[in-house]
């Protein structure tokens, strides 16, 4: 973290992040008139020959609302290991101006933080300020030396300005050097970035007051964000060169014993097999863990003895230990770095900063497979939806790291549903499915299966009913597609009106219908991800019944959904086709905004209404004769 990041993104304040957040905002634009404090802020930092940074910073944050004076009433300051940081003054401001010292018996410091996932040498400074008042504010000042990371070889330093309730008053950061420093950036409107004459100092103001927080909008992404990037070189080998050469001692090293078994029992088998098995093992044998409490050692990973010694790793340290037993097998396997999430950002600048994740790319077959060594099921050639689409820095075999792109997958078909329905006079039914799964679907089933187990799988998939049972395959004998055979017997009766039962098809096709209109009408200003271009299709024949009024076919067309509902209507039966392509994996917000998309939802809505029913359990007449 940076110094002055580090008084910025206290944990309830959330103003400026050092590095790229990956996890997505959510919701609709907020006026600034709801805005709960007002920030002033000021910092600078001298980058040091050795990477090293020196930084101080002072931030006023005046409170506007009473949910602004209990944001600010208990103020955390994190600092990684490698960070010393003090806090050199700190006060309570009145709303007369008066200024109140906060006592040292009111700043916190606790050593050690943790997650499911690691555990380090940090330590939090906590500020708990008394006597607060909508009208006044707080002010406190930090010191901070932050050294360099190991495996660091150039200077960078990330900002962006994610949404948060707050507004910005001012703002003025300094980076100054021994040596040249440039930047990029993107969605900078409200900020002036200048450098001086000699190129050895940068300055970043705000040159007007900046508002941006969103509320009410669950399911969309906010991906254009102000982001601003310092950096001495934008050469991927000059960030990664000296990393690649560690990366790559660590792999020619032998295997441990209980790896080197494991490779030994896999030789002969065909290679899909071979590398589901490895991440089968791995998974089952080490843990997902970062342990950071003896050393700081950040981009360098532990030596493949030392994992299989502690029984866990973190992203790295996983994924050095299957690229080499992948290795051992003789195929090709590289480590590569990415940004796991729902989306990458755009890289600016390719350093150590950049990636959140790291995994493995292999070729297997002649296919190239991006595998996520923390993650224990894998779906043999398949990229999780997760990992799509982005950029990569793979550390080559040959010593040298490289710029690689993950692209997305094929549109294919994740789901296919054929069913059989029959009523029952009292209105009840009974169903038989059979479902064939592929891609984020059944990766999806795998992954909550091995958290959970069998058994609560099943549930889940009869949505808890008792009176459900599921066949198929173990997921060790799993090829996809997998089929899943499913069969309901007593399934309640649906609510009547008017002497007629109620059902509807639509949903099926656009879940998110009802989002999409709310979006338009709100003014959203997110993203909305519908996860990957896939394609679903659902058929079924329901006996037993009679229509109100027979169901229309319906098709719409778009650049981002096709929709399609067919049927055929034969005496007492009644045969569905529906078909739902996702086409793109993000709808941006002009589009989500524009009439061309205003158009295909009317359209499918206007569908999904067709696909609404009555129906009574009574059987027509027989004819005359019978």
């Amino acid at each position: 973290m940076s110094g002055y990041t580090a008084i910025l993104i206290a944990k309830r304040t959330a103003c400026v992040a050092a590095c790229l957040v990956a996890s997505p905002c959510f919701a609709s634009l907020e006026s600034a008139n709801d805005a709960l404090m007002a920030l002033k802020f000021q910092a600078s930092c001298r980058v040091n020959a050795d990477l090293s940074k020196d930084c101080i910073g002072t931030a006023r944050q005046d409170i506007l609302t009473p949910a602004g004076r209990d944001r600010l009433s208990q103020l955390s300051l994190p600092s990684s290991a490698n960070e010393t940081m003090s806090v050199t003054a700190a006060h309570v401001i009145k709303r007369d101006g008066t200024r109140v010292r906060l006592p040292e018996s009111q700043i916190v410091r606790r050593a050690g933080s943790g997650t499911d996932q690691g555990i380090d040498n940090g330590t939090t400074t906590t500020l708990l300020f008394q006597g607060l008042e909508v009208g006044g504010g707080i002010e406190y000042s930090t010191k901070e030396h932050i050294k360099a990371l190991k495996g660091v070889a150039e200077f960078h330093e990330s900002m962006s300005f994610e949404p948060a309730p707050q507004r910005y008053d001012s703002l003025h950061i300094e980076y100054a050097a021994d040596r040249p420093i440039e930047w990029r950036g993107e969605n900078l409107d409200a900020f002036a970035v200048k450098t001086s004459e000699d190129g050895k100092k940068i300055t970043i103001d705000l040159i007007k007051p900046y508002y941006f927080n969103v509320v009410n909008e669950d399911g969309f992404t906010v991906r254009k964000i102000p982001r601003i990037e310092l950096y001495a070189s934008d050469k991927v080998e000059d960030h990664y060169g000296k990393l690649v050469g560690i990366y790559n001692k660590i792999l020619s090293s032998p295997l441990p014993p209980r790896a080197r078994m494991e490779v030994e029992k896999l030789k002969g088998k065909p290679r899909d097999e071979q590398v589901k098995s490895l991440v089968r093992f791995v998974g089952e044998h080490y843990r997902y863990l970062a342990d950071y409490r003896l050393d700081s050692r950040e981009f360098i990973p532990l030596d493949l003895a030392q994992v299989e010694q502690n029984g866990y790793g973190d992203c790295k340290d996983l994924t050095m230990l299957l690229t080499a037993m992948i290795r051992r097998l003789g195929m090709d396997a590289e480590p590569a770095f990415v940004v796991r999430g729902d989306y990458a950002p755009k890289l600016l600048i390719p350093s150590l900063r950049a990636p959140n994740h790291a995994i493995v790319r292999a070729v297997v077959e002649g296919k190239v497979w991006w595998i996520d060594a923390t993650s224990p099921v894998l779906l043999p050639g398949y990229t999780p939806a997760d990992l799509q689409d982005r950029w990569a820095i793979v550390a080559g075999n040959d010593g040298k790291p490289r710029l690689d792109t993950i692209p997305p997958a094929e549109t294919a078909m994740a789901q296919n549903i054929s069913q059989t329905t029959r009523f029952n006079f009292d209105g009840t039914s009974e169903m038989d499915a059979s479902t064939w799964l592929d891609g984020e679907k059944l990766l999806g089933l795998m992954r909550y299966e091995h958290s959970n187990g069998r058994n609560a799988a099943d549930r889940l998939i009869c949505e808890d009913d008792q009176k459900c049972s599921v066949s198929r395959l173990a997921m060790e004998q799993m090829k996809p597609p997998y089929l899943l055979q499913v069969r309901t017997s007593d399934l309640p009766a649906a609510p009547k009106y008017e002497g007629y039962y109620k059902g509807e098809l639509g949903s099926f096709l656009l879940p998110a219908l009802n989002a999409l209109k709310n979006y338009r009408k709100t003014g959203g200003i997110g993203d909305y991800n519908t996860g990957i271009p896939t394609s679903r299709q659902l058929s079924g024949k329901v006996s037993g019944i009679k229509l109100r009024q027979p169901l229309k076919a319906c098709h719409v067309s778009s650049r981002w959904f096709d929709y399609n509902a067919e049927f055929r209507h034969e005496s007492n039966d009644i045969s569905y086709t529906l078909r739902a392509v996702e086409k793109v994996a993000w709808i941006p917000h002009d589009e989500l905004s524009s009439a061309a998309f205003g158009k295909f939802l009317a359209d499918a809505e206007a569908c999904f209404e067709g696909l609404g029913y009555s129906y009574t359990t009574e059987l027509p007449a027989q004819p005359a004769g019978h």
